[in-house]
Order: C-alpha cells, then sequence, then structure tokens
C-alpha cells in the first residue's frame, strides 16, 4: 500500500468535501429568507469549509516540502495519514449531511 498516495488522496477529499461544504454554506448564509441565528450556523460552517481547504493545501505543502523543513524533525509518512484523518471524517459527514438535506 503506498502511504504517500493515502496521505496525498485524504487531503484532496478534506479540499473536495470543504470546498462543497463552503459553497453550500455560503449560498445558504447568502439567503435572504433565512433567519438570523440559521444564517450565523451557515457563516460558521462555511468559514469551517474554507478552514479545512486552506488547512489540506497547507498539510500537502508541509507533507511535500518536509524533508527541507528541518526543524519540523521528521515525521512518517503513516503518522501524517493518521493525523490528517479526523479532518478528512468531520468533513465527509458535513458533505454527507447537505448532500441527504438537497436529497428531501
Amino acid at each position: 500500500m503506498n502511504i504517500g498516495g493515502l496521505v496525498v488522496g485524504e487531503d484532496l477529499m478534506t479540499a473536495v468535501s470543504g470546498s462543497f461544504n463552503l459553497a453550500y454554506f455560503a449560498e445558504h448564509a447568502w439567503n435572504g429568507s433565512l433567519g438570523r441565528d440559521r444564517r450565523i450556523a451557515a457563516v460558521t460552517l462555511a468559514l469551517v469549509g474554507g478552514a479545512a481547504v486552506i488547512e489540506a493545501a497547507f498539510s500537502q505543502a508541509l507533507f511535500w516540502f518536509q524533508p527541507q523543513l528541518i526543524s519540523f524533525g521528521e515525521l512518517s509518512v503513516g503518522v501524517w495519514a493518521l493525523v490528517r484523518l479526523p479532518l478528512l471524517v468531520a468533513t465527509l459527514l458535513v458533505s454527507i449531511l447537505v448532500l441527504r438535506r438537497l436529497r428531501s
């Protein structure tokens, strides 16, 4: 199993899922028919989606340039993949909730 590919795949899926969530909740935040509390919630979730995209891109930059970054020390590829997993799961779960909402 290519664990380096797993790390790239995790961050790619996190970025795709985060982008989807960002777009969905940003559209809802701009929707004038929602109440104030729901608009605040939509803005918050849009920011979380955007943060996931930025963090995934940053993680990939660190992953690929880690050998040049001596101050970070050595991280194994397996540990890197494991550390990325919670963010991937969180963004995918939000995407699943959004897709269920869109289907109903």
